[in-house]
């Protein structure tokens, strides 16, 4: 389970995806955050949501094995957070539209505020969105939930979630040395895209953590761990149920009414 972060200029969005055998996929959960991510609210909201948990089939409690988030536009300020958060489980992200750059790699040379690779301790990663956009839109026609790659959608998404997701096409274009190479891009002029970058930005964090490179008998593993049910608490003293007390004798209810007879059951 791991969740993607995309920052804007006056917002924070972010998705939940669950990642499963055979790289299939299902949506659990996005929302906004309705502030800069240079804000200190900003950053409460985002260590809420690496401390949410979502129940699991047989009730067991999943917080995100990791989240990654668009570190492109506000480096800095996306630093600023990540760097207080655990390294095993927050990466910063950026997508790179070359077809042939690979899925997930570090970051090299100087990022857009002028500072190395070496400031950010090999926590900022490019992302190879060209070909996850292009697996992407291969998956989600498919319509066996056991099938490989197949997306699961939950009901009650709303329509602009669709439009979002789906808002890129590829194009061949002409460079300007008169060569053509496809590329990527939103097809209506003001059309939103987060939910498209979350979604890739959350299996980013997915390859980070080996998703594609697990074996059957690690899944295996995995499965046994998450449906086993929950074990009972081990309730503190003040929680050990009451020793039972002797009856008394019921209450005369009084002409007050009703609220002094529930009293009286009470006491019973």
């Amino acid at each position: 389970l791991t969740s993607g972060v995309d920052c804007q200029g006056d917002r924070t969005e972010w998705q939940a995806v669950a990642h499963g055998r055979d790289t299939r996929r299902w949506v659990v959960d996005h929302g906004v955050i309705w502030s800069h991510i240079s804000e200190q609210g900003t950053w409460l909201e985002l260590n809420k949501l690496l401390a949410r948990e979502w129940p699991a089939e047989v009730g067991v409690a999943r917080q995100p094995d990791g989240l990654a988030i668009d570190g492109n536009a506000y480096t800095s300020d996306v630093w600023e957070w990540v760097k207080t958060r655990p390294k095993s489980k927050v990466i910063m992200v950026r997508g790179v539209g070359s077809p042939r750059a690979p899925v997930i790699g570090r970051v090299a040379g100087k990022t857009k505020d002028g500072r190395s690779q070496k400031a950010y301790r090999s926590r900022f990663f490019n992302v190879g969105v060209s070909p996850m956009k292009m697996a992407l839109y291969q998956s989600l026609p498919k319509t066996d939930p056991l099938g490989r790659a197949y997306i699961g959608l939950p009901q009650g998404l709303e329509d602009d979630y669709y439009e979002q997701l789906t808002s890129e096409r590829r194009t061949e274009v002409r460079k300007r040395d008169g060569t053509m190479e496809w590329r990527w891009g939103i097809v209506e002029a003001g059309q939103r895209n987060e939910m498209l970058d979350t979604f890739l930005y959350a299996e980013a964090a997915a390859h980070k953590l080996g998703w594609r490179e697990w074996s059957d008998a690690a899944w295996d593993r995995r499965a046994a761990e998450l449906e086993a049910p929950p074990k009972e608490a081990q309730l503190d003293l003040e929680d050990l149920p009451l020793a039972p007390v002797a009856a008394k004798a019921p209450a005369q209810p009084t002409k007050s009414g009703s609220f002094a007879s529930a009293a009286a059951a009470l006491n019973r």
